[in-house]
């Protein structure tokens, strides 16, 4: 009877002790398992990729972008926020000088700003008022425009083609014969005359007299307009172009050819505004024609105003039409 006691006494122990040991071998099981979860995804910075070698990126993290702040005291908008000296602390009451632009200030056109301290005790600086800031360069107004340090037609790179020499306007019309001259009337504008300049050279009782001149447009893509601006004679007259008649004055007659009294007892002067510019642009030869009646005494000629582009004219090199 003791004999089985003591068998299963020891039955019952050997089997408390099996389940022990089994017990602490899954807990240890567990913690290990535990741990490894704990250490982070595989293949992260420093760690281990799936291949084995190294993973993620083994560096240092990028250092941050500095902040860019305004310098206190100059005046500018360092950090190109639109606002000058923001934040910076300021006596109320007191200016200083400023401009939005810290690369022209106080150069040409540019002149500087002002600038108040404004608020209570701690005040703060307000808008920058009156500053000048940098315009498409005027070549001929004697200001610096463009803030670059240099004055109309000292700027090659601004007012190069501007400041070129004008271009003599004989250059444009060339005089193959009869009474014409050329002569400028400004920058990109010329007259030409033709018939023969004076008063009362011709005489006569309901007398025709004709004069012909003959000239050249030598650069035909420079013309801009060519108008019949002035007529001066006495008593009748007629202008034809080509062939063409393109006025006549004063009313359409011209005696003996037409009715109308000879002697008109008037040296007229007027502005016919007839438009030429297409047959100039043409270019090439154009043949005028003057005829006048005079009774008495009386001359005949006429004035067209040319408008040319000067930059064609001339070709200065590396200038563009206007």
């Amino acid at each position: 009877m003791q004999t089985l006691v003591r068998f299963l006494y020891c039955s019952v122990l050997i089997a408390g002790c099996s389940g022990s040991v089994g017990s602490d071998t899954v807990r240890h099981r567990n913690r290990s398992q535990t741990s490894i979860a704990d250490a982070g995804p595989v293949g992260g910075d420093g760690g281990v990729g799936e291949d084995g070698g190294a993973g993620g990126d083994a560096g240092a993290a990028p250092a941050p972008t500095p902040m860019v702040h305004d310098a206190c005291g100059n005046g500018f908008d360092d950090d190109g926020n639109g606002e000058i000296d923001e934040g910076c602390a300021c006596e109320t009451g007191t200016t200083q000088p400023c401009h939005p632009d810290a690369t022209v200030a106080g150069v040409g056109a540019c002149a500087w700003g002002q600038q108040t301290c404004s608020g209570g005790e701690f005040g703060t600086w307000a808008e920058c008022n009156g500053a000048g800031l940098a315009a498409t360069e005027d070549c001929h107004d004697g200001v610096d425009n463009d803030c670059d340090g240099l004055l109309d037609c000292t700027d090659e790179v601004d007012c190069g083609c501007a400041c070129a020499p004008p271009p003599d306007p004989t250059t444009l019309i060339d005089v193959l014969g009869g009474y014409s001259t050329v002569e400028s009337c400004g920058p990109g504008c010329a007259d030409l005359w033709v018939g023969r300049i004076g008063d009362n050279y011709w005489s006569g009782r309901c007398s025709i007299f004709e004069e012909s001149t003959s000239i050249s447009v030598l650069v035909p893509g420079a013309i801009r307009s060519a108008v019949l601006e002035r007529a001066k004679w006495d008593d009748y007259m007629r202008v034809s172009l080509n062939g063409v008649r393109v006025w006549s004055g004063p009313d359409g007659n011209f005696p003996p050819e037409t009715r109308g009294a000879c002697e008109l007892s008037t040296s007229w002067d007027t502005n016919p505004d007839v438009d030429l510019t297409s047959q100039f642009a043409a270019g090439g030869e154009i043949r005028f024609l003057i005829r006048v009646s005079v009774a008495g005494e009386g001359e005949g000629y006429a004035r067209i105003r040319i408008h040319y582009d000067p930059v064609v004219l001339a070709g200065t090199p590396g200038c563009a039409t206007p």
